[in-house]
C-alpha cells in the first residue's frame, strides 16, 4: 500500500534521524511523542514544561523521555538545559565496600555465567544508585523496566537488573525483551524475570537478534499448541514448553496434518487412556521417518493387521486317520476272511 503527505503538509517536513527507525521498538509512547516535538518544535531547545504541555505528559517525564534518545546517541544536551536533580543520584549512604561491575560482554562474546548469587552478594542500595548515576544505559534499563512494568522499581529490583547487567553481562535491551515478553505472559514476577534472563544467558541468548529469533520460536510454538488443542478438543492450562515445541514440531517442522494429528491423538488415547505428548510424538516421528503425509497411509501403518490363517495340506488319510469303528458285524467279517499262514520252516 503506498502513501503520500496531504496538502501542505507535503512543503513543510520535518528532520528526523534515520538512525531512529532502529531504536522504536523499545521506547515507550512518551519517548516517541517527545522524539517528534523534538523533530517538529524544538528547534534545537529543549523547554521540559513546552514539550510537557504538547505531548501531555509532566515536564519531569518528558525530561526523563529526553534521556532515552540520549542514551542511544541520537540527541546531545548541554548540562543547563536538563534539570540537575533528575540527572545526579541522590546523596550516598555510610561507605560500603565497592561493588566493581564486571564490563558489558561483547553481543558477539558467549556469556559464561557465574557461581549462584546468594543474597548477600547483591550489590547495596548506595551502589545500585552510583552506577545508575555513572552509567546512562542501566539509567535508561531502570526507566524503561519501570514503565513496561508499570510499577516504581524498588531497591531489591533495581539491585536484581544490576546483577543481570553487570554481573551476568546480559544488555538493556535483552534484558526489556524479557520483562517485555512476562508482561505479555502474565508472568510479571521478579523471580520469573530473573530465571528466565539466567537461563537466556546460559544458552548464549545475549543479543538482540538471538532474542528475537528465541521469542519467535516461543510464539510458534504457543500458536501451535492451541492449534493442538483446538483440533483435539483438549484443554491443558499449563502446558510444558517440551510439550509445546512438540506440537509446533508437529505442524512447522513436519507438516502434518490435522487428520494425521487428530489420528495420532486418538491412538494414544486408545492406547493409553489420556492424552500423552509424549506417546503422540513417538507415534508421529514414526509416521515422518516412514515419510507418510497422508491420512490413508497413516490409518494403513497405525492400523493393527490381522493374522491370515495357514493353509492346511491335502495328504492321503491312514488306518491311522479313519475313526475307530464299533460294529461287531465288521469284526465277524474280518474274522471270516482271515487265511492263517503256516509258519516258514528252516532250512
Amino acid at each position: 500500500m503506498q502513501y503520500t503527505w496531504s496538502g501542505a503538509c507535503a512543503f513543510e517536513m520535518a528532520a528526523i534521524p534515520k538512525a531512529a527507525a532502529a531504536k522504536l521498538k523499545l521506547a515507550g509512547p512518551l519517548q516517541l511523542r517527545v522524539l517528534l516535538w523534538l523533530s517538529c518544535a524544538g528547534q534545537g531547545q529543549f523547554d521540559a514544561a513546552r514539550c510537557a504541555a504538547a505531548c501531555g505528559g509532566s515536564p519531569e517525564a518528558c525530561t526523563e523521555a529526553l534521556r532515552y534518545w540520549v542514551a542511544e546517541g541520537l540527541v546531545t544536551v548541554e548540562a543547563d538545559n536538563v534539570p540537575t536533580s533528575l540527572w545526579v543520584a541522590p546523596p550516598k549512604e555510610e561507605p560500603t565496600p565497592a561493588f566493581v561491575p564486571s564490563p558489558t560482554v561483547k553481543p558477539s562474546a558467549p556469556v559464561l555465567l557465574p557461581e549462584a548469587a546468594t543474597a548477600s552478594a547483591r550489590p547495596s542500595r548506595t551502589e545500585v544508585l552510583d552506577v545508575q548515576a555513572r552509567d546512562e544505559r542501566f539509567a535508561f534499563l531502570l526507566h524503561t523496566a519501570s514503565e513496561k512494568l508499570g510499577k516504581v522499581l524498588s531497591p531489591a529490583d533495581m539491585a536484581v537488573y544490576l546483577h543481570l547487567y553487570s554481573g551476568v553481562g546480559l544488555p538493556p535491551e535483552v534484558i526489556l525483551m524479557i520483562i517485555g515478553y512476562a508482561v505479555k505472559n502474565g508472568k510479571a514476577r521478579l523471580s520469573y524475570i530473573e530465571k528466565t534472563a539466567l537461563n537466556w544467558a546460559e544458552q548464549g541468548i545475549t543479543t538482540m537478534d538471538a532474542a528475537d529469533a528465541h521469542l519467535c520460536r516461543l510464539e510458534r510454538a504457543e500458536t501451535a499448541w492451541k492449534q493442538v488443542c483446538e483440533w483435539t478438543g483438549s484443554d491443558a492450562l499449563r502446558p510444558t514448553l517440551a510439550q509445546k515445541e512438540a506440537a509446533s514440531r508437529w505442524i512447522h517442522e513436519w507438516g502434518f496434518s490435522r487428520d494425521i494429528v487428530v489420528l495420532a491423538v486418538t491412538q494414544t488415547v486408545e492406547k493409553t487412556g489420556k492424552f500423552q505428548v509424549s506417546y503422540t510424538d513417538r507415534i508421529l516421528e514414526r509416521l515422518h521417518a516412514l515419510g507418510i503425509t497422508t491420512v490413508e497411509a497413516a490409518k494403513q501403518e497405525l492400523t493393527p493387521q490381522k493374522a491370515t490363517p495357514k493353509k492346511r495340506t491335502a495328504r492321503m488319510k491312514t488306518a491311522e486317520d479313519r475313526a475307530p469303528s464299533f460294529d461287531i458285524g465288521d469284526y465277524e467279517s474280518l474274522a471270516l476272511r482271515h487265511r492263517p499262514r503256516p509258519p516258514k520252516q528252516e532250512e
